[in-house]
């Protein structure tokens, strides 16, 4: 990069650190920024690539690289973030979203968006803006990994998603605005025996569920639909893998998330009985929705996740089996916290995740793990841990699980022995995806079925649309070290009816 370009960028920044008399560290900042550009970089091209296979194009960026489609049209409207004469309905939301911010946080916002200005230029053609713009109200623009491209209520061009880089910008210079990593007082992570006498218990995950109840298609509600197919099955644990959208806020921009998605939709009957894990979208709120609104930090007791005492991280033992839930956004250090980490004793000294976890480790290595976070331990194709630090970081601790559950990529998939997840390990982790609880999607027609590294993609349609059915995992486990793994797909809100299994493993002893 130009190193005047650099300079000045850098000059911007002191700046309005002087100004907003901020705490944060220059050259941490940039470096941020930095990374934070790169990835949006690698995004668009993503997103072009969505446009370019729409339109029956050959690809013109055809190898995979980090990044995600549904961030691939921030390059474009940050560019023209201020342009007064815009009346391109895009830029007019994006417009809209910056003004709702007052204060430091809008002064913050308007120089790095003028820094990051200076540090990129959008890839986007006008050509594909226009075509996208032409198609967004049609839904037919679907990225490799079968996120929409639409602006229907959380299809990529939906305008609530651009609170995300806003929010995610402010965590950079303010990190003293997110919740403290441990709760006050002298409670400890769980790390209990559940079920009981039991011989068996079943435990249902859903990932990326909290959406609120909407509908993503007349008379089709994916989070309603899901959470009903729940209920039926009756399980005896509740495992929600994390996200709230958009950004699982308290008190910040938009307001009220974490309550009106998510904790005020959950069951009463699984109170008690439900853990839930943070993620990166209730990072983008500062964690204060995920840590003192799900998890009622103020008093555990009246949280329907009273079992995790205001941690987000646990341990529940039940026969030969261990589950295991790690935090896997609060300490990330990758744009937007995407890619997840744990950190490391070097990087993090003396973090009491890390240390809970390297005892968790310990205590039960005659056990069976199964791990489960909100950020992925490699790639969605299944085919590398490079940029993926979680796989190391647990690795390095001792943690090698038997089965590894994640969400955070919108999907259900179940990867087969050769993911490099499992070849890593000699064949031991079994890695799933259980990220397709609620956020509407489509064909992930850059992913395929086949020689060992995914085993199966959830792919019910749903009819007349261009969706596929959002659904859930159940895991039945025997006390004696027996699993029964099944997918499922939602059923409608309000039915008796058992939903339909779409996907089991082999039951084991």
């Amino acid at each position: 990069m130009d190193t005047q370009k650099r300079e000045t960028a850098h000059s911007i920044l002191e700046e309005t650190k002087a100004a907003i008399e901020g705490s944060f560290d220059l050259a941490k900042i940039f470096a941020d920024i930095e990374a934070f550009v790169a990835y949006l970089q690698h995004s668009e091209k993503l997103l072009i690539n969505a446009i370019e296979h729409a339109q029956g194009q050959p690809l013109q960026y055809p190898e995979p690289e980090s990044g995600e489609a549904e961030f691939g049209w921030l390059p474009y409207l940050f560019e023209h973030a201020k342009d007064p004469d815009s009346t391109d309905p895009l830029i007019l939301a994006f417009q809209a979203k910056l003004s709702e911010y007052t204060g430091k946080y809008a002064h913050l916002l308007e120089s790095v968006l003028e820094v990051i200005g200076i540090l990129a230029t959008p890839q986007i053609s006008s050509a594909q803006w226009l075509y996208l713009e032409d198609n967004m109200d049609q839904s037919k623009i679907i990225a490799n990994d079968g996120t929409i491209v639409g602006d229907s209520l959380y299809e990529d061009l939906d305008s609530g998603w651009l609170y995300v880089p806003l929010n995610y910008i402010v965590n950079l210079a303010f990190p003293s605005d997110i919740a403290s990593f441990t709760p006050p007082g002298g409670a400890k992570p769980f790390n209990q025996s559940i079920g009981g006498s039991a011989t068996s218990i079943k435990v249902a995950i859903i990932g990326d569920w909290g959406t609120g109840d909407y509908e993503a298609s007349p008379g089709y509600k994916p989070s309603a639909g899901v959470l009903q197919a729940v209920e039926n099955l009756d399980p005896d644990f509740v495992i929600h893998l994390g996200d709230v959208y958009y950004c699982g806020t308290d008190l910040r921009l938009p307001p009220g998330e974490e309550a009106s998605n998510f904790l005020d939709l959950w069951p009463n009957r699984f109170a008690g009985k439900s853990f839930t894990l943070n993620s990166n979208h209730e990072m983008y709120g500062g964690a204060q929705g995920f840590f003192n609104v799900a998890l009622n930090r103020v008093d555990t007791n009246l949280s329907p996740f009273s079992l995790q005492n205001g941690y987000s991280y646990f341990a529940c033992e039940f026969g030969e089996w261990v589950i295991v839930g790690m935090d896997a956004a609060y300490n990330d250090t990758s744009a937007l916290y995407m890619q997840g980490g744990i950190g490391t004793d070097t990087t993090i000294p003396n973090d009491p995740q890390l240390e809970f976890l390297r005892d968790v480790a310990k205590q039960y290595k005659d056990k069976k793990i199964i791990l489960m976070s909100h950020q992925t331990g490699m790639s969605t194709d299944g085919t590398t841990t490079d940029d993926f630090p979680l796989f190391n970081q647990t690795q390095a601790l001792g943690l090698t699980p038997d089965y590894w559950y994640w969400g955070h990529i919108h999907l259900g998939l179940v990867y087969g022995d050769k993911s490099i997840v499992s070849t890593s390990t000699q064949g031991k982790t079994k890695a799933r995806c259980v990220g397709h609880s609620a956020i509407p999607f489509g064909d992930p027609w850059g992913l395929k079925v086949g020689g060992g590294v995914i085993d199966f993609i959830a792919d019910t349609p749903v009819p007349d649309t261009s969706l596929i059915e959002n659904g859930l995992a159940m895991l039945t486990l025997g006390s004696q070290g027996e699993i029964k793994e099944q997918f499922f797909n939602g059923v409608e809100p309000g039915s008796t009816d058992m939903p339909v299994c779409i996907w089991h493993g082999p039951e084991s002893d």
